[in-house]
């Protein structure tokens, strides 16, 4: 059993991530707030707790059920979870996506409401980006960071680095399947079946995914307002 964990700030399509991982790959096991919420800074030492696996401290009551469930979840795991953690064992996938991008989809869905200013919006993906590329240096064989971009727009690349770095394997060794559904704010289809999209081998395309794409037009503030607060060196403006 290998263990691949997902990160990356909402809305850079983690669940889509979670549901095309699962649908592909066998002897996998996909944690997805275990051992870490999500959307947070990437763990260094895991809290059994899992008092960090969510986003409030302390847990609000929904919350604390979540918490229960996601420890239920791996309890037969956890001796094998602490083992590999430990040798670094435990895969990561990283999603990052455009700064200017996720300041608009923030604002769009609302989930902005806790922040003062476009500042303290730019300062949490500063520091959440720092945090992912902070980590990779040092976790490099077990990490992989993937581009929002690139894993909506060429995913079958994606998938070829990730069986190639992971050494996962797929349940069909031909043929890669995405979602032609969109994914709800729960992470599951909100209808529709999986349909064929790559012939893997030959790496033909033949799907339409129809899983929204944000392309965000309306724009809330002007890339010179933006750029000023921008503190990551490590990626190319």
């Amino acid at each position: 059993m290998k263990f691949i964990k997902i990160w990356g700030l909402q809305h850079t399509a983690t669940n889509y991530l979670e549901q095309i991982l699962n649908r592909n790959f066998k002897d996998i096991l996909v944690l997805v707030n275990q051992l870490g919420w999500k959307h947070g800074p990437i763990v260094r030492n895991i809290d059994w707790s899992g008092k960090n696996w969510v986003q409030n401290n302390p847990p609000d009551v929904n919350e604390m059920l979540q918490i229960k469930n996601d420890l239920e979840s791996i309890k037969c795991y956890k001796n094998e979870i602490i083992q590999k953690f430990n040798n670094n064992e435990i895969y990561n996938i990283v999603v990052i996506k455009d700064v200017y991008d996720w300041y608009n989809g923030v604002k769009i869905k609302r989930i902005g409401s806790n922040y003062n200013s476009t500042k303290d919006v730019i300062n949490v993906w500063n520091n959440m980006c720092n945090d992912y590329f902070d980590y990779y240096k040092v976790h490099k064989s077990n990490t992989i960071i993937f581009s929002y971009y690139k894993l909506r727009n060429n995913l079958h690349d994606c998938m070829k680095e990730l069986i190639e770095k992971f050494e996962i394997k797929l349940y069909d060794k031909e043929n890669f399947y995405n979602l032609n559904v969109h994914i709800g704010n729960d992470g599951k289809p909100v209808n529709g079946i999986p349909t064929k999209i790559y012939d893997y081998k030959n790496k033909t395309n033949n799907f339409i995914d129809d899983v929204a794409i944000i392309n965000n037009i309306t724009k809330f503030v002007n890339r010179k307002t933006y750029l000023k607060y921008l503190k990551i060196s490590r990626i190319k403006k």
